[in-house]
C-alpha cells in the first residue's frame, strides 16, 4: 500500500469549443490530466496512486454536442471569437438562439417534457429549464459516463467527474462484486460520479441535497445518505460535497459514522459559480443563504459585508475542514474545485480553487499551480 497520494485540482476554463464534439473535449481533458501526472508510466503510476478532480456541473453541458445541426450552423454556434460577434448587439445571445433551434427540431419531445414535468409548486421558468435538461438527461449521461470511464482507465487514476443535471442514479452490485450504474427515470438532480482507475467502473454517486435559488427551480433534492470510497493502494477515504452542500452542517454530519482512526480522509468539493455575464460576483458582497434557512453557526454580520468569496471560503472551505479537525484524528484535507466557463458569452462562471491540509497537526495550505492553467497539485 501507498504511503501517499498524488492529487490533482483541474479548474477548467471551457468553452463551447470544447463541447462542440466528445473527441474535442476528451482530448482537451486528456491533455490537461497528462500534464501533471507524476510518471508517463501506466505501471509507475499504480504505485503512486493518483486522484484527478473536476468541477461541478462539467457534464450539465453535454446537450451542446447531441443537437444535429448543417455545418455552416455548427460554425455559427461553435467557432465564432468571443468578443467579435455581432449577434451581442442583436436581442437574442447565441445561446438564446440555439436553445431556439433545438427546441423546434424536438417540438414533439420537449412538450412531451412540458407536460410529464408541470407541477403547480414550479415555475414557468423552472418547468422550462427542468423540461429542457430533461430533454437530453440520458444521452448526457451516457456521454458523461463514457468520457470520464475513458479518462480513468487511460490515465490510470481515480476521477472525482464533477456533476452533471440528470435522472436519479443507483449503484446496483452485480454477480462479479462489481457496480453497474442504474438509470432510474426520475426526476432531475445534480449527480456526480467517482470513477475506478483501470477498469473505469463507477465506484460512488452523490447527488447534490441543497441546491442553491436558481436550482431549486428545476431540480430535486437528493435525499438518500452519503457515502465514501477508499482510493486503491492507500489508506485515504473520500467523500464528496457538491458546491451549496459544503454551505451546511448538518451535511457534514453524516460523514461522523465514517470516521477511520486508521485512515486519512479527504472532503472533495465540486464546485461552479455562476456569475451575471456583465459583473463578477465574485467579488460582490454575500448576499447569505437565500432558500434555506441560514445555519446558527453564521455570523449574520458577515451578510452583506464579506464577498462572495471570503464567504465561501469561512463557511465552506474551513467548514468542512473543523469538521474533520472535530471528528478525525488523522491527517486529512479539503481539496475544493472550481470551474471557470464561458459558453457563447452567456453561460459564465469564475471562482477560486483551493486545497486545505492539515500535516502533523499543522493546517498548511499546500498547492502549487500548474503553467498557465490552473491546476493545483499536491501529495497527501
Amino acid at each position: 500500500m501507498s504511503s501517499s497520494l498524488t492529487l490533482i485540482c483541474i479548474q477548467t476554463h471551457l468553452t463551447q469549443y470544447h463541447y462542440q464534439s466528445y473527441s474535442i473535449l476528451k482530448k482537451h481533458l486528456l491533455k490537461r490530466i497528462y500534464q501533471t501526472l507524476p510518471s508517463s508510466s501506466v505501471h509507475q503510476r499504480a504505485l503512486q496512486p493518483t486522484l484527478v478532480v473536476f468541477p461541478e456541473c462539467i457534464g450539465s453541458w453535454f446537450y451542446l454536442m447531441h443537437v444535429p445541426m448543417p455545418h455552416f450552423l455548427k460554425n455559427f454556434f461553435f467557432n465564432f471569437i468571443p468578443g467579435k460577434s455581432l449577434i451581442r448587439q442583436h436581442l437574442f445571445s447565441k445561446h438564446t438562439l440555439f436553445i431556439i433551434y433545438t427546441l423546434i427540431i424536438n417540438l414533439y419531445s420537449f412538450c412531451k417534457q412540458l407536460w410529464q414535468n408541470y407541477s403547480q409548486n414550479r415555475t414557468w421558468s423552472g418547468l422550462f429549464t427542468r423540461s429542457f435538461f430533461r430533454l437530453f438527461s440520458r444521452k448526457t449521461c451516457e456521454t458523461y459516463l463514457k468520457l470520464f470511464s475513458e479518462l480513468a482507465k487511460e490515465t490510470n487514476c481515480t476521477i472525482v467527474a464533477g456533476s452533471l443535471y440528470t435522472e436519479r442514479l443507483e449503484l446496483i452490485l452485480n454477480q462479479n462484486k462489481h457496480y453497474n450504474i442504474h438509470y432510474t427515470s426520475e426526476g432531475l438532480y445534480n449527480m456526480s460520479c467517482v470513477f475506478e482507475p483501470i477498469n473505469g467502473n463507477v465506484c460512488l454517486i452523490q447527488g447534490k441535497q441543497y441546491p442553491v435559488a436558481d436550482e431549486i427551480k428545476f431540480i430535486d433534492r437528493y435525499l438518500p445518505s452519503s457515502s465514501i470510497y477508499s482510493i486503491p493502494y492507500t489508506n485515504i477515504n473520500i467523500g464528496i460535497i457538491i458546491c451549496a452542500d459544503s454551505w451546511f452542517p448538518q451535511f457534514y454530519e453524516k460523514f461522523i459514522d465514517f470516521n477511520n482512526n486508521q485512515k486519512k480522509f479527504l472532503f472533495i468539493i465540486v464546485a461552479l459559480n455562476m456569475i451575471d455575464k456583465n459583473k463578477n460576483e465574485w467579488i460582490y458582497p454575500w448576499p447569505g443563504y437565500s432558500y434555506f434557512s441560514t445555519p446558527n453557526d453564521v455570523n449574520i454580520k458577515h451578510i452583506q459585508n464579506l464577498t462572495l468569496e471570503q464567504a465561501w471560503y469561512t463557511y465552506a472551505i474551513k467548514r468542512a475542514y473543523n469538521h474533520l479537525d472535530k471528528y478525525f484524528k488523522n491527517d486529512f484535507g479539503v481539496c475544493c474545485c472550481h470551474g471557470i466557463m464561458s459558453i457563447m458569452n452567456d453561460l459564465q462562471a469564475n471562482g477560486a480553487s483551493t486545497i486545505l491540509l492539515k500535516k502533523n497537526v499543522q493546517m498548511i495550505q499546500e498547492a502549487k499551480t500548474y503553467k498557465n492553467y490552473t491546476i493545483l497539485t499536491c501529495d497527501i
